[in-house]
């Protein structure tokens, strides 16, 4: 189907997911449960990887249409990077033995807006391994 009446960031079904995205999906974004199957298009699992094209969107950042999508986060010898939604809450916790975990100093937070966050870390050297918990208004 074509569907012309489309502008990015729009959600013509009011599903939570942006109408260019369930194009892309192949879904109908006019309609919320675009299979009629009575599961909404947000709690479908477009990829079969587990997670929900919601989740996928809002949360972990991935493609909900390629199983094989990632988290991307990245790191540097004094920094933490990832992508942040402002429907989340981050809690960064790092530590140096992987037994006592310790949260960074802007933990907890949430985003006014979507985009990259970067944290910094004073490490004097010492091998640092990260935690990434996020909590989201979306289930």
């Amino acid at each position: 189907a074509t569907f012309d009446n489309v502008s990015i960031g729009f959600d013509s079904d009011n599903d939570s997911l942006p109408d260019v995205v369930e194009i892309a999906l192949g879904l109908n974004p006019f309609s919320a449960d675009s299979d009629q199957d009575g599961v909404l298009d947000q709690d479908e699992d477009s990829d079969g990887d587990g997670y929900t094209n919601i989740q996928e969107h809002l949360v972990t950042f991935t493609d909900p249409g390629d199983s094989d999508s990632r988290f991307n986060l990245s790191f540097t010898e004094d920094s933490l990077s990832f992508p942040v939604h402002p429907t989340n809450t981050y809690i960064v916790l790092y530590s140096d033995d992987m037994i006592s975990w310790v949260p960074h100093s802007e933990s907890p937070f949430t985003p006014s807006e979507e985009g990259l966050r970067t944290l910094s870390f004073s490490n004097d050297g010492a091998q640092l391994f990260f935690k990434l918990e996020i909590v989201s208004e979306v289930e």
